[in-house]
Order: C-alpha cells, then structure tokens, then sequence
C-alpha cells in the first residue's frame, strides 16, 4: 500500500512539473522564432564625418548635401552622415594635427596636391565622359567628381543693342564686335576659380579689355545695379542673383552666351576618403571606406543629382533635365552636355 502511495505521489509530482515547464517552454519557443526573424545585424554601424571646402559659387550646396544624406541614411539604415564646413587652412591643419574627418569634398582648385591627403579609391566613376579623368593621378583615382558648375557671358541687353549686337551672332562675332566697340567685359577674381581663364578659352579675345582684379563682391555691383559692363563672365551664381533682381524690379533684361565646345570647366565638386593616418579613426578604415564608397555612388544617382537644383549646380553624370530648357540655367546645363576641357585638379 505505501508504494502504491509513493508512486502515485511521484506521478502527481512529475505532472504538476511538466504543467509548470510548459508555459516556459512555450515562451522560448516564440523568442527563438522571433530571434530567427530578427533582419541581420549590419557588419558595420557608425557616423561618417564629411568636411565640405567652400571653392566656388552654389546657392545653397549644404542644403542639398544634408537632404541626400539623410535620404542615405534611410536607405542604410546602420550610418549618419554628419556634415561641417571646413576652410582649406583648416584642412591643412587638421592634417597636420591627425584629426580630420573621413570624407572631403572639395573644389578642384583648393590644394595643390589633395593626393597626399586621401587614400586611393578602387573602380572607374559614373560621370560624364569630360570629367571621367577628374580626380586621378598616375593612373590612380582619389576622388570622383560629384557636382559643377559652369561659365557663361551675361550681358546688358540695352548696351548690346545700341553696340549693333545681335542674337544671331556667333560667339565668335560677338568677341569681334567687344573688340570693335571697346565694349567692357569684367570678371571677377575668385579664390580657387579662374573666370578670365574661362573667358579665354571662349575665343580670340586678344585686344578686349577686361577687369579682372577685383573681387566678385566689389565689381558685381557696377555690373548689376550701376550698368558700366556690357558683359560679366557669370558663374550659375550671377546668373540665379540677377533673375531675383528682375523679379525684384531691380534688375535689367540680359542675354546669355555659352562657350562653343570645349567647354573650359574648373568649378567641379570632388568627394574624397581621407587617408586613415590624418584621421582621428582610422581603427575601422576599411568599413569607413566602403561606405563613403557607397554614399559616392548614392549622390550620383539619378535622383540625387536631379536635385542639384537646389544647390544651383549641375549634375556630374549624363543626366539631364536639372533645370528646364527655355531657361538661363538651362542653357547653361546643356553647354555642358559636350566635350569638356578640364582644369588640372591633381598635379
């Protein structure tokens, strides 16, 4: 009789554990399930740091930079983009101090040798035909160009007029007819940038007399506002400020004359990786280094440099369609469809 109650007493125990067990187990069940549908925890997270140089004329280029990155991030959902100005002073010094951000970009004017401060980037880029050489050395690419600007004559269409111009003259012509009427042309000095260069390479402009010593702050305003130039060697900047004046009723009817091919092209934003031994972290390069790759690439979509409208530029790939067609910044965009003469941006 007492085994009998002692067996009974081990199966009542043994029942009341496996009841006690079954909710546990029942749980982990589902937390495994939910583990295994977890999405793959990324190889790398992080925040790559991007310094922007300011080089040459845009309208608002950190605004358009901002808005792609944080479309970027979304996209990767294990990086942030954290964006800063930085002079080219500031550049130099922050090498020279080994705390430099991972990304520059750039003028291709601003150093003489921006090689030895970023490290070798692997494949071709995705850029129009002109610009495909941009950004390497020796065979070597160090950064890949992502956005430009371009030059144009803006002139005063009263003064033209009565100087006996028409728009049926060619480029060409209309140098003719500056040199013949001792019309005056000024171009500003800029930093990083060489508008006159640009004016040069428009045609025979021996004999033309051009103001180009003064900087784009102290002669724009003879051009604009007191009407003493017939033309101004314009970047994308002038262009955009003299269509708010006019909408202002401030300003006076231009007309716009595009280089004929080559086009000489120096406003050129290049993206670079610094090279890990200027850089504060340099323990996980190679994962900083993909994914500037990868943001590189991201800003040279399609979509992202349709956008380019927003930081007054245009686009460093083949697309088309930035600004519509009947437009001054229109024109502009479609001279730089063709062949391009590039300035030397690594020596």
């Amino acid at each position: 009789m007492y085994m009998k109650r002692a067996g009974r007493f081990f199966a009542l125990l043994m029942l009341a554990a496996v009841m006690l067990a079954a909710p546990w187990a029942a749980q982990t069940a589902v937390v495994d399930v939910k583990e295994k549908l977890k999405p793959p925890k990324p190889v790398w997270e992080g925040v790559l740091s991007v310094a922007v140089v300011p080089s040459f004329p845009t309208l608002n280029l950190n605004g358009w930079l901002g808005a792609c990155s944080r479309d970027f991030e979304k996209q990767e959902g294990n990086v942030l983009v954290s964006l800063r100005e930085m002079t080219q002073e500031g550049v130099l010094t922050g090498a020279a101090a080994g705390n430099l951000p991972d990304i520059l970009l750039f003028g291709a004017g601003v150093f003489n040798r921006p090689q030895d401060l970023l490290t070798r980037m692997r494949g071709a880029a995705a850029v129009k035909p002109g610009l495909s050489e941009l950004g390497s050395v020796g065979g070597e690419r160090y950064a890949v160009p992502l956005a430009m600007g371009g030059y144009c004559l803006l002139g005063n269409r009263s003064l033209l007029d009565g100087a006996g111009w028409s728009p049926n003259l060619t480029m060409g012509q209309t140098l003719e007819l500056i040199k013949e009427k001792d019309l005056a042309v000024a171009s500003p000095a800029m930093p990083y940038t060489q508008p006159l260069t640009a004016f040069e390479q428009m045609g025979e402009t021996s004999g033309i007399k051009v103001d180009s010593e003064r900087e784009h702050t102290k002669i724009w305003p003879d051009f604009a506002l007191e009407k003493k130039y017939a033309f101004y060697v314009a970047t994308q900047r002038e262009v955009r400020r003299m269509a708010t004046l006019q909408s202002a009723g401030k300003g006076f009817d231009t007309v716009i004359l595009t280089p004929e091919e080559p086009v000489y092209v120096d406003q050129v934003l290049l993206g670079g990786m610094v090279d890990p031994k200027y850089s504060l972290k340099s323990d996980d390069a190679l994962y900083r280094a993909e994914w500037a790759g990868r943001l590189f690439s991201f800003l040279l979509t399609d979509e992202m440099q349709l956008r380019l409208s927003q930081a007054g530029l245009f686009p460093a790939t083949q697309v088309e369609g930035v600004y519509d067609a009947d437009t001054q910044m229109g024109v502009i965009e479609r001279s730089l469809q063709g062949e391009l003469q590039c300035a030397e941006a690594f020596r």
